[in-house]
C-alpha cells in the first residue's frame, strides 16, 4: 500500500469541485510531507476558507448548513 501511495497520483479531475478545493486537496496530498501545509493556521489561511470567521467557528456560533436527523 505504501508503494501505491507513493507512486500513484490521485485523479483530480473532479468537475463539481471548485479549483480552490482542488488546490487545497492537492496541497494536502503531497507525497513529500515537507511540501504539505505545515500547520492548521496555514490551512486556515487557504483562499477556500476566505470569509470564514474562525472565532465564530471556535465558539460554535455558526449554524451548520445541514443537521442530519439521527432518529
Amino acid at each position: 500500500m505504501f508503494h501505491k501511495i507513493m507512486s500513484i497520483h490521485p485523479n483530480m479531475n473532479l468537475p463539481k469541485v471548485s479549483p480552490q478545493v482542488r488546490n487545497l486537496m492537492t496541497a494536502m496530498m503531497q507525497k513529500n510531507p515537507n511540501n504539505r501545509p505545515q500547520s492548521i493556521k496555514e490551512i486556515m489561511r487557504h483562499p477556500w476558507f476566505d470569509g470564514v470567521n474562525w472565532d465564530d467557528v471556535l465558539h460554535k456560533r455558526i449554524k451548520p448548513p445541514l443537521v442530519p436527523d439521527l432518529y
